[in-house]
């Protein structure tokens, strides 16, 4: 039988033919052999438990302030052929994804932050993306004069934080670009990955995804960080996708797999040296054009409950034998994490410069930072953790009212967020002299 080929008449190759058989809209393709992790009794020729690490008493403290489930509570997953691949189903107590949806839509996307809307069209730094869709525009704001009625958001592709991504190289700018990584980006990842058995890693770099009903993800592996002994996070909300995990090679037929909203997938170990994509976003199931986990269910009220606590809560960094979070308004002094990024923009606490000291803003490096100073804001931190929980709890008493919450599920009804999550380097590795220059 002569190999598949497509439209150019090229020979396609095992991953290709999967990717164009799942992105197909007519006739459209069979679903029944991807892996639902809703169902693993379906599938447990292809997936096995994976152990979690229970002696995290301290990580999942911080998880639960985020509106996890308890981690005795997680469905936890990994391929068989692919073991580095986990994957954790919706661990978010119902209504709790509200919080990152908002963050994604009208946090993320503020300057100093990265956005593909930069690369084509002039956006005024007083232009709120997220404003520029609910509110009429005043045009004396552009210093162009687009369309009445801009809605920046519609346009919005991607997002990056931290250390900045150049899409053009595949690579990062490097210490000449870089902002902020948001603080609870960085807790919640560090706590999550810890709880999974990664005790070392801290989150420097993100990639915010923005998904319409016919955007896609050819296949590609992540292969620009410096440091690919480190595990990759990506969170979904939103719509559901199809997703490929396949191997080294193109020539390795991927395993497909549903990635539903609040779903966790890691790439660990070889996984991270492996082919994947996105070949499809399935539209909503009929009546429900958003997923039934962003409603709030007396569930929700049990298990999250607010304890509005003062003075100074910490996470610092610590020697390698000594990761630990310590919490001394409440006295925790449990072993777990060592978290270190930055805080975000916007409304959320921040921190400064390389003796950790507090800023009321964040921004690009200064002509008046040196390069080791700059590596060390980066590398090495400490933040308030209750700040961040504070203006988490705040964020979440305004989207529990369903009028606030609207249009953010508005926005939902016809996209998927994706946001994923890398640690570039390891601790005291620095980037190389010779790396992107911005606009290069």
């Amino acid at each position: 039988m002569a190999a598949p080929m497509d439209m150019q008449g090229e020979v396609m190759d095992p991953f290709k033919i999967e990717y164009k058989r799942y992105k197909r809209r007519n006739p459209p393709p069979d679903l029944s052999e991807i892996i639902d992790f809703d169902k693993p009794g379906n599938f447990s020729d292809k997936i096995e438990a994976y152990n979690l690490d229970s002696t995290c008493c301290q990580d999942e403290l911080v998880l639960n302030k985020f509106g996890l489930k308890p981690v005795k509570e997680w469905k936890v997953y990994r391929l068989k052929e692919s073991p580095g691949f986990i994957f954790i189903v919706n661990p978010f107590i119902p209504g709790y994804q509200r919080y990152w949806v908002k963050r994604s839509l009208k946090d993320f996307p503020e300057k100093p932050n990265m956005r593909n809307l930069d690369l084509y069209m002039e956006v005024a730094e007083s232009d709120n993306i997220w404003e520029s869709r609910i509110h009429k525009r005043d045009p004396s704001l552009y210093s162009t004069d687009p369309p009445e009625n801009t809605d920046f958001l519609s346009k919005l592709r991607w997002v990056t934080l931290g250390y900045h991504y150049n899409w053009g190289k595949k690579e990062y700018y490097g210490k000449e670009i870089w902002s902020s990584l948001p603080s609870d980006i960085g807790a919640l990842t560090k706590c999550l990955a810890s709880v999974l058995g990664f005790r070392q890693y801290h989150a420097q770099a993100g990639i915010v995804n923005y998904y319409n009903m016919s955007s896609t993800l050819g296949g590609h592996v992540d292969e620009a960080e410096f440091d690919m002994s480190a595990p990759l996070l990506s969170f979904s909300f939103g719509q559901t996708a199809i997703y490929l995990q396949g191997g080294k090679t193109r020539d390795v037929k991927p395993d497909a797999v549903f990635l539903k909203s609040g779903d966790v997938m890691i790439m660990s170990g070889e996984t991270r040296w492996c082919y994947h994509s996105v070949p499809r976003i399935l539209p909503p199931a009929k009546g429900k054009p958003v997923p039934e986990c962003f409603k709030f269910t007396e569930e929700a009220s049990g298990k999250y409950e607010c304890d509005q606590r003062t003075g100074e809560t910490t996470v610092e960094e610590r020697p390698p034998e000594h990761h630990c979070v310590e919490n001394e308004s409440t006295q925790m002094n449990t072993s777990s994490a060592n978290i270190d990024p930055k805080h975000s923009s916007s409304t959320h606490t921040q921190v400064g410069d390389s003796n950790l000291q507090f800023q009321n803003k964040t921004s690009h490096r200064t002509s008046t930072q040196s390069d080791d100073q700059s590596q060390t804001t980066t590398n090495s931190q400490c933040y308030d953790l209750d700040s961040v929980f504070k203006q988490f709890d705040e964020d979440m008493k305004y989207l529990k009212d369903e009028d606030n919450w609207k249009p953010f599920a508005d926005y939902l009804h016809e996209t998927r967020i994706n946001f994923n999550v890398r640690q570039v380097m390891k601790p005291g590795q620095s980037f190389p002299e010779e790396i992107a220059k911005p606009g290069t």
